[in-house]
C-alpha cells in the first residue's frame, strides 16, 4: 500500500489544477508509485496530475485534448 492515501493525492492534485476530478488510478512508474489524478479542466480538455505516492508530491502535469470516445454520460449501444 501507498504510503500517501489517494485522498491526499486527489486534494494535493486539485491544488494545483483546479477542476473537476474523473479518475485517479496507482501505477508503477519507473519504478515508482505514483496516482495519476485525472482532471477536467475544460469541457474538451483532459489534465493528468502525476502524484508520488510516498511523499505527496506533484510530479508532473500533462493537458491535452480529452479523449474519450463517447461524451461523458453517453454509453455505446449494444
Amino acid at each position: 500500500m501507498a504510503p500517501v492515501g489517494i485522498t491526499r493525492a486527489q486534494t494535493a492534485a486539485l491544488a494545483k489544477v483546479p477542476g473537476e476530478l474523473v479518475n485517479t488510478t496507482l501505477a508503477l512508474d519507473r519504478g515508482r508509485l505514483v496516482y495519476d489524478v485525472e482532471i477536467q479542466t475544460a469541457p474538451d480538455t483532459l489534465t493528468h496530475v502525476e502524484v508520488d505516492a510516498g511523499s505527496g508530491k506533484v510530479l508532473h502535469v500533462t493537458s491535452g485534448p480529452e479523449r474519450r470516445p463517447f461524451p461523458r454520460g453517453v454509453a455505446e449501444a449494444p
